[in-house]
Parts: structure tokens; sequence; C-alpha cells
């Protein structure tokens, strides 16, 4: 398989096996996700290997997702993964605004029902930029749905964590 049969392989795919993804397919070999500027998220095929490039808060950051023979649902779940991993790490950076389009873009590449957790970590992270600034009903919300994610997927720990940030969100936003 060359690279840009991969990427349109991958587009075929994901239309029948993914959440309404938010991406398009640019040139034979990228594929760009929706997310507002400065910041970009770039899935990309290049010599037999797919790579995923993230501009955020601290800049670009490259990394390899492993063969374009991987398996697509686990090329999306090593994706998932940078995403969240470069999202939470920027999480308590001054500028948090990256860190918010990372957690969103997972967010939105995430179906609720085959996705469960990946959807209730980027609600948790939306939850906590919400606190930072001070949304409280946007907090609120945004702990509501991923104790639902959390509980959907059987994951009862993090629901449980999920649920007493909820009792305690009035201090939180105090602070």
């Amino acid at each position: 398989m060359n690279d840009a049969y991969a990427v349109a392989e991958l587009m075929r795919w994901a239309a029948e096996n993914t959440a309404h993804l938010t991406w398009q397919q640019i040139g034979e070999q990228s594929i760009e996700f929706d997310v507002a500027a400065p910041y970009s998220v770039l899935l990309t095929a290049v010599s037999g290997t797919w790579h995923l490039e993230t501009v955020s808060g601290r800049g670009i950051r490259t990394s390899s997702l492993g063969g374009i023979e991987t398996p697509f649902g686990d090329v999306l779940e090593t994706l998932r993964d940078r995403l969240y991993s470069t999202a939470t790490d920027e999480f308590d950076d001054a500028d948090r605004a990256g860190s918010q389009a990372l957690a969103q873009v997972l967010r939105t590449s995430s179906d609720e029902h085959r996705d469960r957790v990946w959807c209730a970590r980027a609600a948790t992270l939306l939850a906590g930029h919400a606190i930072k600034d001070g949304y409280g009903l946007q907090a609120r919300l945004r702990l509501e749905e991923a104790a639902a994610l959390y509980a959907a997927a059987g994951d009862v720990e993090s629901e449980s964590r999920m649920l007493q940030t909820l009792a305690s969100l009035p201090e939180l936003l105090q602070a």
C-alpha cells in the first residue's frame, strides 16, 4: 500500500467506523483536523509511516504513529493518546489555548459509544479549563458529561473522581 492510498483508505474507514470526525484530506498524503488557528493537527503518511504533527502552545511536535499497514483503529488510538498527552502536558501553562484546542479535537474525534473513555478524558480536560477560566456552568456540564461517560465505560473509579470534583466545584471556582 502506498502513502496516498493509505490516506484514502483511512478516510473511507473512518466514515464507517468512527465518530463524525472534523477533519479533511488535504493533498494526497495528509489529513488535517479542524482546529482554531494558530493551532493545528495534521496526520500524514510519509515513506510508509503515519506521522502526527501538532502545533500547540509549546510549538510544533512531531511523532510517529506506526506504519501505514497498522490497523486504522490502532492509529486513531495512538493519535488520541498523543493529543491527550500534549493537552495534559500544557494544561498548567500560562497560555492554555493550545491545550484547549487539542482537548476539543480529542473530543470531536471520539465517538460517545465506541470511545467513551477518550470522550470522558476530553470532557475532563475541558472542565478543568472551564474551572480555571471561572466558567462554572460549562465546568459543571463537562464534569457531568465526563462522569456519565466514565460510568457508561464501566470506569467506576474515574466516575467517582468526577462526582467528587463536581461536589467541590464551588470551592474550585473560588480558588
